[in-house]
């Protein structure tokens, strides 16, 4: 007999330091770890994007 094992997600706010500033965003904590999304990381000294053509995410210092 097979067991599921359930994946528990908690979606939460937490607090981050980025550039010297203290800032809340929303993360998910999946199996002790917490992951948040690139664009709540985006500031005036940060830009998030996406190249199309390596079809990955950037972040690049403004």
């Amino acid at each position: 007999m097979a067991f599921i094992k359930e994946r528990l997600e908690v979606k939460k706010s937490i607090k981050i330091r980025l550039n010297g500033v203290e800032k809340t965003v929303t993360a998910i904590e999946l199996a002790g770890n917490n992951y948040v999304r690139l664009q709540d990381l985006r500031d005036e000294r940060m830009a998030i994007g996406y190249d199309a053509a390596s079809r990955e995410p950037t972040a690049d210092a403004v």
